[in-house]
């Protein structure tokens, strides 16, 4: 197993500016924190011993559902949740610069 690496205020910067979010210095050492958070305990769980568990018949399997249109012409309806769509598109701001 290996160990997770503590998250830094840099990491945070850099997956912001990825993503196109602008956070504050008090956001970036919040998010920072919380990340920092989840990654220990991450490592805790990593820990834990399970050579022991044992998994049993379909115990981890997901029933199936047909992979079947239920609804047609629902356009309307999903792009009524969208911030912006232009005729039957969602509509995304242009984040890659030439």
């Amino acid at each position: 197993m290996g160990v997770v690496v503590a998250i830094s205020d840099k990491n945070v910067k850099n997956v912001a500016k990825l993503a196109g979010i602008s956070l504050s210095e008090d956001e970036v050492l919040y998010v920072t924190s919380e990340l920092d958070s989840i990654m220990t305990w991450i490592n805790q769980l990593q820990a834990v011993d399970v050579s022991d568990v044992q998994i049993h018949g379909d115990s981890v399997s997901m029933p199936e559902r047909p992979d079947c249109v239920t609804e047609h012409n629902a356009c309307s309806k999903i792009l009524a949740n969208a911030p912006d769509a232009v005729d039957q598109w969602f509509a995304v701001p242009k984040i890659i610069k030439q």
